[in-house]
């Protein structure tokens, strides 16, 4: 699968309204078991007038067994693109378990890297259930 978006939206802030417009491209591989996602995004005026942000997501899974997968996963955020210090980037590893319809659980292990740096790195648990 492949595809883009588009949005755009007035967001009142504190340096008053930005016309702020958002853009995406995203991509999706499956084969078997194994399938790799991908997303990219740029966001104009989301924090400041003439401001450029850039969002990055890669993600890999497999499926161990019926209703068990294990993620890896890579998030990255620059918030400003003409500042090098302001990015976040996460290595995530877990897995996601559907134990039955509609109930998901993802235990996971988040790895922060940011500058500057802090010792946040964290263990998740996650409960989504749908009706």
């Amino acid at each position: 699968m492949f595809g883009g978006s588009y949005a755009s939206v007035k967001m009142d802030g504190g340096a008053g309204t930005l016309n702020t417009n958002f853009y995406g491209g995203f991509f999706g591989f499956g084969y078997d078991e194994f399938s790799l996602l991908a997303e990219y995004d740029i966001a104009k005026d989301l924090y400041d007038v003439d401001s450029k942000s850039n969002m990055l997501m890669v993600e890999a899974a497999y499926g161990i067994t019926t209703g068990l997968d294990a993620v890896v996963r890579y998030d990255k955020i620059d918030r400003f693109d003409n500042i090098e210090t302001d990015n976040t980037s996460r290595v995530i590893v877990g897995f996601e378990f559907h134990p039955y319809s509609f109930i998901e659980i993802r235990p996971q292990y988040r790895i922060v890297t940011e500058d500057p740096s802090r010792e946040n790195n964290s263990f998740v648990i996650q409960l989504h259930f749908w009706y």
